[in-house]
């Protein structure tokens, strides 16, 4: 339920804040500019709070469900988090902070493990999901382009990587 701020200094840590605005367990901490960062939490909202002290918060994200997980993307001022209770991803836009719109999925349990944006500009996202692990979303339509499926990896994925290779 808490974010706690250090300061790193040579050989010492010097706590400078403890963030006690989640009421259950935060799941997710991302930087989103110099001047702010986001937190995720399964109390269903993400919180936008200042990088300068006292790192108040700055907005709440009211989402359906508790979030797992959430990413921003490198080229556009929009944040994807992921909603396990309506098995969904929500499209964020972060100039006005208001919601986009709700990607549906063909999985069935929705607890994503990790989202990373591909060199495409497209989303890979990862999850418990049985049978359907692996998607790949198209954040500026707004669709999944891709399903992932394996015989092999029937219980889900866990984690993703891209390679760069020429």
């Amino acid at each position: 339920k808490k974010i706690k701020i250090w300061k790193v200094n040579k050989n010492n840590l010097e706590l400078l804040s403890t963030l006690t605005k989640h009421t259950q367990q935060v799941y997710k901490v991302i930087t989103l500019s110099e001047e702010q960062f986001a937190t995720c939490s399964s109390d269903k909202t993400i919180k936008i709070w200042s990088n300068v002290s006292p790192f108040n918060e700055v907005k709440t994200l009211i989402h359906d469900g508790g979030i797992s997980n959430m990413i921003k993307l490198k080229t556009k001022k929009i944040i994807l988090s992921s909603i396990w209770d309506t098995q969904s991803i929500d499209i964020w836009d972060l100039k006005n902070y208001t919601k986009i719109t709700s990607i549906k999925g063909v999985y069935t349990y929705c607890d994503v493990h990790e989202m990373i944006q591909l060199p495409n500009t497209f989303v890979a996202v990862c999850s418990a999901s049985e049978g359907n692990p692996i998607v790949i979303i198209d954040p500026i339509n707004y669709c999944i382009v891709k399903t992932i499926k394996d015989p092999e990896y029937i219980t889900g994925a866990s984690a993703l990587c891209v390679l760069d290779c020429d």
